[in-house]
């Protein structure tokens, strides 16, 4: 399956939900997943939907982190 993450394309051996794919791609990170939030082809997906959100091929997918700082 292939999709674009935060404009990178991916390709997943297998099929995963939402929450999956971000904790992988969180472990990569020091963000956390409580300071994202998540569009799955230009449509925010609400984080206590990610479980039960599954990722399909194509899709496009852009996670975003506040920064803090001065």
């Amino acid at each position: 399956m292939q999709i674009v993450f935060n404009g990178e394309s991916v390709q997943l051996t297998t099929p995963c939900n939402l929450l999956e794919l971000l904790e992988r791609k969180l472990s990569d990170t020091h963000a956390s997943l409580e300071n994202v939030v998540v569009a799955v082809n230009q449509d925010f997906v609400h984080r206590h939907n990610y479980q039960s959100f599954n990722v399909s091929d194509g899709d496009m997918i852009e996670m975003l982190s506040a920064v803090v700082g001065g």
